[in-house]
């Protein structure tokens, strides 16, 4: 279709303007080739999905729809299993889409250099109702110098997390300790939260990455101090009760502690490295309960959530976990 066929009575020189605004529209909307060489494309999280109308058997057998206010399902487009129900405000936003403006705020932002070797860690539970993808930058680290030592290598990451049945849109930058694979956040400024609404604009998860690459080395300064940082078992444990975590939770973030205190010395670093532990990984300590579905990304993605409110609680202050 051409879209300027009607335009004959507006001047070549809008005519052309137009034409020439439009292009540029078109090239914005799709990933450089560059791009998609150096971002690995999604593959798991890669799905579409689409909202269908609902039905429901009247007496006489037949199906009538639901209207659209009311409720309509959310499926994949490869398998068709649902996925959500959501209402009439709700809009779709598709993991690729999302995975491109993440990738357009890197190479906005990024040095050349790092992005090279770029990896990519998808996870998914509920057949894709819960997506998660996140990019990992070998070639953009750092070096934390910890208080027996010994040194640990951080690198940096960003993630999507994505719900298809009314969850928000999360986006998070931080970093990956190499020594424990753990997920290092730095509270709610480093998280940004969208809506899925129609006025959402997966632009804002580019801006939102351009921002937080260009303070990753101001984070890196904040760990290297915590890194330093002495305090004791006891303080440990009364800020974690203070900030409002569960007893039997505090139990097993204090056994993780001895053990980072082992390698990194008794300071706010191995405190958070524990509180890390737990949001990394689905251990024997830290087990996710099986609750008869594939629930082990979500709640992951869940205790993350949890260790960037319990640090940034004023009581966690006392053990020097100040950004």
């Amino acid at each position: 279709m051409n879209t300027f066929a009607n335009l004959q009575h507006l001047s070549p020189e809008i005519i052309s303007l137009a034409q020439e605004l439009h292009k540029r529209q078109q090239a914005e909307a799709k990933p450089s080739a560059e791009m998609l060489r150096l971002f690995p494309a999604l593959d798991k999280t890669g799905f579409t999905a689409e909202a269908v109308p609902i039905a429901h058997e009247m007496p006489d057998f037949s199906f009538e729809e639901i209207p659209t206010h009311i409720g309509r399902l959310i499926r994949r487009t490869d398998t068709l299993q649902g996925l959500g129900v959501v209402g009439a405000r709700y809009a779709i936003a598709q993991n690729n889409d999302l995975a491109d403006k993440l990738a357009e705020g890197c190479e906005a932002a990024l040095p050349a250099h790092a992005l090279q070797g770029i990896e990519l860690k998808e996870s998914t539970s509920k057949n894709g109702a819960f997506s998660r993808f996140e990019y990992r930058f070998p070639n953009l680290g750092a070096d934390i110098r910890q208080l027996t030592g010994r040194s640990t290598q951080l690198q940096f990451r960003v993630s999507v997390s994505n719900g298809f049945g009314g969850q928000a849109i999360r986006t998070v930058a931080g970093a990956i300790d190499f020594f424990c694979d753990n997920g290092m956040v730095l509270g709610d400024f480093e998280t940004s939260v969208f809506r899925h609404t129609s006025g959402f604009n997966p632009n804002k998860v580019r801006d939102f990455v351009r921002l937080e690459a260009d303070r990753f080395n101001e984070r890196v300064r904040i760990w290297q101090r915590w890194a330093l940082n002495e305090i004791t078992p006891a303080d440990a444990e009364l800020a974690l009760e203070h900030a409002g975590m569960s007893g039997r939770v505090v139990k097993r973030i204090m056994e993780q502690f001895d053990l980072e205190a082992q390698e990194r010395g008794c300071t706010t670093w191995a405190l958070y490295s524990a509180l890390t532990y737990r949001a990394s990984h689905n251990s024997d300590r830290f087990k996710v309960r099986d609750t008869g579905v594939d629930n082990i990304a979500e709640t992951l993605d869940r205790r993350e959530r949890e260790v960037s409110q319990i640090i940034a609680h004023p009581a966690m202050e006392y053990v020097g976990m100040v950004a």
